[in-house]
């Protein structure tokens, strides 16, 4: 079955692990049939590099959209969502490491359950090596479970998703309007219009974290954000 992977890249990104991503994409058991790469802004010329190693030795296309402009994670993956070939969609972060089935599984779960839009998965957290787990991030599988656990929390985890890129669109794409919460208000939109999720309950993606991703989530800044979100989504 034909799919492709959604990834987007800034400033920020670290060569050495955007290298264990894509690597961790070319040693799934069922690979990609593209992988769509955004570059959200300029980037170092050490990702610039590590991204021309990865097209010359991978085994399948590899597209990469440059913009010009760094306008956040949500304009980035609008974009790129609307340039992928194929109804179903994989994210990946750049610093996160998928486990070698990951897409064999979610691909399974499609062709099981026909109605299923949008299939997660359970994440563990590392600090340093994918050895040192220090937490992880369960979400609810069934429909139900996902729509009560919406209420408060994101129902998925946003690296792990694969998503059926019509109703994405139809749900109305990725937005720039609440940053930080892109993708729980994408989720938001998906589930009021109907659209049924589910998660797997295995931890099929190693999600970095450090001292950095909590500042991120801090301040007054992460507040405000947070606050007009959940009026919006109220």
């Amino acid at each position: 079955m034909n799919f492709s992977v959604l990834m987007s890249v800034y400033k920020n990104a670290i060569a050495s692990e955007l290298k264990e991503s894509l690597m961790s994409i070319e040693n799934q058991t069922l690979k990609p049939t593209e992988l769509v790469l955004i570059e959200d802004g300029p980037v170092p010329l050490s990702v610039q590099n590590v991204i021309l190693n990865f097209i010359e030795r991978c085994s399948f296309n590899v597209r990469v959209k440059k913009l010009p402009k760094n306008k956040g994670l949500g304009n980035a993956l609008s974009v790129g969502l609307k340039l992928v070939s194929y109804e179903l969609v994989a994210r990946v972060d750049g610093d996160d490491i998928c486990a070698t089935d990951r897409f064999r599984q979610q691909i399974d779960v499609f062709k099981e359950k026909p109605d299923v839009s949008i299939v997660g998965s359970n994440v563990d957290e590392f600090i340093g090596t994918i050895d040192n787990v220090v937490g992880s991030r369960v979400v609810p599988e069934n429909e139900n479970e996902i729509l009560d656990f919406a209420r408060m929390r994101s129902p998925f985890n946003h690296p792990t998703v694969m998503f059926k890129k019509s109703v994405v669109l139809a749900s109305g794409n990725y937005q720039s309007k609440f940053p930080l919460f892109e993708d729980y208000s994408l989720w938001v939109r998906l589930l009021d219009s109907g659209y049924i999720g589910y998660n797997i309950q295995d931890p099929l993606v190693k999600m970095r974290v450090g001292t950095g991703m909590y500042t991120r989530r801090g301040g007054v800044k992460y507040l405000r954000s947070y606050y007009r979100f959940r009026r919006g989504a109220y």
